[in-house]
């Protein structure tokens, strides 16, 4: 739940956020959240629990929503030009897709 809200967050603040704000927006949702158990933390106690209950999966989470963003981008950008667009293989060089574009 905190991984998710703090992922979606970030992702509409910045979509490519920082180390510190990604830590940042975990505390400020933790705070907002679950601020009783955010009091027992001192700042050592919440940089080593945040280290190792939150930061692999926030940034796992953070990387499935720029391919969920890619996709939509993709499948907005063909359903508005649809005929007027090329194909181009996904496979294709930067070369080709500098030619493409």
């Amino acid at each position: 739940d905190t991984i998710k809200g703090a992922a979606k967050i970030l992702i509409e603040k910045s979509i490519y956020p920082t180390e510190d704000q990604i830590k940042s927006e975990v505390e400020n949702y933790a705070r907002a959240n679950y601020k009783d158990n955010l009091r027992k933390f001192t700042s050592t106690q919440w940089n080593s629990y945040y280290m190792k209950n939150f930061h692999r999966s926030l940034l796992e989470k953070i990387r499935s929503l720029w391919g969920t963003l890619t996709t939509k981008i993709k499948s907005s950008t063909f359903f508005i030009f649809g005929n007027l667009l090329e194909p181009i293989n996904n496979h294709a060089s930067p070369e080709m897709v500098l030619k493409w574009k």
